[in-house]
């Protein structure tokens, strides 16, 4: 059985990124790239709320959900304390690397400022 809330994080960081890409193809947004950072940051936060939804932490704490950790796949996929601890981690690593290299960005601008944030939240997904 697929439960979806055993991913969410992920689903939050491709569906951020996805965002980014689309939002830059549309007509006008080449000269508006000072929302590259806030969208991408707001996706890496969202990830990072939704960990705790997944671990059934405050303030999703609920008592009468079934204890253990949450899987999906028919178990191949599991989260439990610590991939959700390491999950943060990347999570946490992500959301610095962001604020380094748009401060980086603006001092050296690109062609392309797009491309990497999107990259960054889609590798994110695939580390978490």
């Amino acid at each position: 059985m697929i439960n979806p809330i055993a991913f969410l994080p992920e689903i939050c960081l491709v569906v951020a990124a996805s965002l980014i890409l689309v939002l830059d193809i549309l007509p006008g947004a080449g000269k508006r790239k000072s929302w590259l950072g806030p969208v991408a940051a707001l996706g890496v936060l969202a990830a990072i709320l939704s960990l705790a939804r997944v671990g059934n932490l405050w303030p999703f704490y609920d008592p009468s959900a079934p204890g253990g950790p949450a899987s999906s796949f028919a178990g191949f996929l599991s989260t439990d304390r610590l991939a959700l601890f390491f999950k943060l981690v990347v999570l946490l690593a992500t959301l610095l690397t962001l604020v380094l290299t748009f401060r980086y960005f603006k001092s050296r601008p690109t062609p392309y400022p797009a491309e990497f944030p999107a990259l960054l939240l889609f590798s994110a997904s695939g580390a978490s």
